[in-house]
């Protein structure tokens, strides 16, 4: 420890240079763009890996369906399997910007009554 009794008195200020700095003149941190939705370009890529696993998912489910429908002697119609599974993943993937949208706004508003609000007015937007 320390004996800060006997320390030379030393100022506990920044330095001139620093205290009338133009806005932005400082490196963003790593991952972000200072854009408005915060990280750039990255959220594309993120949701074309969610379609594509999703979609995989899907057509997974799909043929699991009517392979079962075969083993017990029902219809095994794929192409209706298909269908079904893939329409409703893809208004899923249709609805998810509502989703993105209201976690920026989320982030945007300070009352927790707003984002309460918000979050309410997303959730049964996404699940009518």
């Amino acid at each position: 420890m320390a004996d800060g009794q006997n320390a030379p008195e030393t100022e506990r200020v920044e330095t001139v240079w620093d205290q009338n700095r133009a806005r932005g003149d400082e490196s963003s941190p790593a991952g972000t763009s200072g854009w408005r939705g915060g990280i750039g370009g990255g959220e594309w890529t993120t949701f074309a890996t969610i379609a594509a696993v999703a979609l995989a998912i899907g057509i997974v489910n799909a043929l699991s369906g009517a392979q079962d429908a075969a083993w017990r002697g029902d219809s095994s119609n794929v192409g209706q399997r298909l269908f079904w599974e893939l329409s409703s993943i893809s208004v899923i993937l249709l609805l998810v910007p509502i989703l993105a949208l209201a976690v920026r706004r989320m982030r945007e508003t300070k009352v927790l009554v707003a984002r309460i609000g918000i979050a309410a007015a997303a959730l049964l937007g996404f699940s009518a």
